[in-house]
């Protein structure tokens, strides 16, 4: 849809914030068997998974002989491609308009754009969402553009801020002439860029991408136009099975790590344990239980667990996360950069992996 606006209204166009968190991200793999082995606590004794491997589909759960699981996740699905042309046009700013769930692939996202400055700034926003399923992760959102100007301009911008929820996670700023050099005239120009690359992965959830701005300019006098048209390639991988990340809150001379987890191994399959390695030894405080958890005590292994009963309404299911799995760590001055993870499966299945820092505690 077209906006118009003066261009003083829009003089912050090159004024792009980038919003970040500190997020740190868990890459993982699968141990070796089936069948859940016993977790050792430091009294001395042993809390045990279940053996099954098939539930006889008791409780909705599938069975499968050992050795011959079925894939983790969903499956490869339909991808998104979405055209202007034949969907209609994009919304203008919020609500956007909803382009499907992505899957794994390239999802791509075809429109058509203009600004100009004919009698003040115009110009045609293309907003859209997108929604990230279970099972999927988005590495990378690639914007690629052809540009013809009318007579021709020495300038030619646009930005777009990717949210969730209505927070902005990155903001930038696109210069459609960064490939023509600089205080020259064009009257084509295409080009194709990686763009929000600080705020990816994209894991589970709804995300929108706004777009905002607009900018144009010439060397001469007299009302210009540019028109664009564009794709959006939006990459995405099937996920982890388990995807394991943590934020990092300074307490005095110690941290907080509230661990975030969720369920991406497959349709059926809950996850009632979960236990980290922390150097400075087991330190759950009260206020970090999940609601219808408990501490399950430490061990030599993983001495941070965490359990529900695997029987009971509050295991993570598929496609869900769950947070609020806080340990204190007091090994140092500085938090801990790798951490050792396990979870258990009601259906017998042994998960393991390491969660690396991803971003500076500020």
């Amino acid at each position: 849809m077209s906006n118009r606006a003066s261009m003083g209204v829009r003089a912050r166009l090159l004024a792009g914030l980038l919003v970040t968190g500190i997020m740190l991200i868990g890459c993982q793999g699968r141990a070796g068997s089936p069948v859940a082995p016993s977790v050792a606590l430091g009294n001395g004794s042993a809390a045990q998974g279940p053996s099954m491997v098939c539930r006889g589909g008791q409780g909705g759960f599938p069975c499968w002989a050992p050795g011959q699981r079925p894939p983790i996740g969903p499956q490869p699905g339909g991808l998104v491609a979405y055209d202007e042309a034949v969907s209609g046009d994009l919304a203008d700013s919020l609500p956007s308009t909803f382009v499907g769930s992505v899957g794994v692939g390239a999802n791509t996202v075809t429109g058509t754009t203009f600004a100009s400055n004919d009698g003040g700034l115009s110009f045609d926003a293309d907003s859209f969402s997108f929604d990230v399923p279970a099972g999927v992760t988005v590495t990378e959102m690639v914007l690629e553009w052809s540009l013809t100007a009318v007579p021709d301009v020495s300038s030619a911008q646009m930005s777009y801020d990717l949210q969730m929820d209505e927070n902005s996670l990155q903001f930038v700023v696109v210069d459609l002439l960064s490939s023509t050099p600089p205080f020259t005239t064009v009257t084509e120009a295409s080009g194709s860029q990686s763009l929000i690359a600080a705020a990816l992965p994209l894991s589970v959830g709804s995300y929108d991408m706004v777009h905002q701005l607009f900018g144009i300019g010439g060397l001469g006098p007299g009302p210009r136009t540019w028109n664009a048209t564009y794709t959006w390639t939006i990459t995405a991988i099937p996920s982890s099975a388990i995807d394991v990340s943590f934020t990092v809150t300074p307490e005095f001379n110690d941290f907080l790590l509230d661990f975030s987890v969720t369920n991406n191994i497959g349709p059926g399959e809950e996850i009632y344990w979960f236990g980290v390695f922390l150097e400075s030894g087991s330190d759950i405080p009260s206020f970090g239980i999940p609601t219808g958890w408990a501490d399950a005590g430490g061990g030599a292994t993983y001495n941070n667990n965490w359990s529900t009963d695997p029987a009971g309404p509050y295991t993570i299911v598929f496609g869900n996360t769950l947070t609020g799995f806080i340990a204190r760590d007091n090994s140092s001055t500085d938090p801990p950069q790798l951490m050792d993870w396990i979870a258990l499966t009601v259906s017998g299945e042994t998960f393991t992996g390491t969660a690396m820092q991803a971003a500076p505690v500020p």
